[in-house]
C-alpha cells in the first residue's frame, strides 16, 4: 500500500497490426516518459506479454524514483472516430474509460498524488481550528508542491477562499507549466483515526473517497497528453 506516493496514469494505444510487428503506440506523455527513462517503459511492457486492450492495466512499482507506481492502461484503437450513431466520439469515450480504470487502481493504492499525462491531484487535510489560525495542513506531496512553486498552491487556494472539505475539489490551470489541470482535493480531518464500530480505517476510507472524486474530475478534462 501507498500512502503518501507519487503514481503516474499513461496511456498505450492497441491495434492488432501494430502488435504483431512488435510497435508500441503511446500517447505524447507515454512516449516521453518512456524516453526519460531509456526504454524501460517498454521493456517493462514487454515482459507483461500482450499490450493492454481497452481497459486494461500493466502496472510498475520501480520504473522511476519519482513515481511509486506507474499504471499503464490501454486506450484501445487510435484509429476510433466518430459514431454517428451513437452520435458519440469514440475516441473520448476511450480515454474516458480507461482514466477510470487507471484511477481506481491507484485509488486502490491510496496514492495522494497522482499525474495524469498533464493533469495532477493532491490532498489537503480540513481542520477548522487549522483554517482560523491561517496554517494549511498538506500532504506531503502537494507540500512539495507548493515549494516547488514558491508558494503559489497556498495563495490559490486562499484566492478561493475556505479550504475544501472532504471530497470538495478546487481547480487551477495555470499554476505549473508542467500541468494543465491541477486539483486540489479535501482529504477532511487529519486526526481521523479506527472506527471501531465500523471496524473502519477512517482516515484511508476519506482518501478513497476523496481520490475517487479528484479522478473523475480529471477524467471529464480527458487529460491525457
Amino acid at each position: 500500500k501507498i500512502s503518501e506516493g507519487a503514481g503516474l496514469i499513461l496511456g498505450v494505444y492497441y491495434d492488432e497490426k501494430d502488435y504483431l510487428n512488435h510497435t508500441i503506440c503511446f500517447t505524447k506523455a507515454a512516449a516521453l516518459f518512456n524516453h526519460n527513462i531509456n526504454g524501460k517503459l517498454v521493456e517493462g511492457l514487454k515482459m507483461f506479454g500482450p499490450l493492454p486492450k481497452l481497459g486494461e492495466v500493466r502496472t510498475f512499482t520501480q520504473l522511476d524514483p519519482a513515481y511509486s507506481l506507474v499504471t499503464v492502461v490501454g486506450l484501445g484503437d487510435n484509429n476510433a472516430g466518430y459514431n454517428k450513431r451513437e452520435a458519440r466520439d469514440e475516441a473520448k469515450e476511450n480515454i474516458r474509460k480507461a482514466v477510470g480504470v487507471a484511477c481506481r487502481v491507484l485509488q486502490s493504492h491510496f496514492v495522494d498524488k497522482i499525474s495524469e499525462g498533464a493533469g495532477l491531484i493532491l490532498g489537503v487535510y480540513y481542520d477548522e481550528k487549522d483554517y482560523l489560525n491561517h496554517t494549511i495542513c498538506f500532504t506531503k506531496a502537494a507540500a512539495l508542491f507548493n515549494h516547488n512553486i514558491n508558494g503559489k498552491l497556498v495563495e490559490g487556494l486562499k484566492m478561493f477562499g475556505p479550504l475544501p472539505k472532504l471530497g470538495e475539489v478546487r481547480t487551477f490551470t495555470q499554476l505549473d507549466p508542467a500541468y494543465s489541470l491541477v486539483t486540489v482535493v479535501g482529504l477532511g480531518d487529519n486526526n481521523a483515526g479506527y472506527n471501531k464500530r465500523e471496524a473502519r480505517d477512517e482516515a484511508k476510507e476519506n482518501i478513497r473517497k476523496a481520490v475517487g472524486v479528484a479522478c473523475r474530475v480529471l477524467q471529464s478534462h480527458f487529460v491525457d497528453k
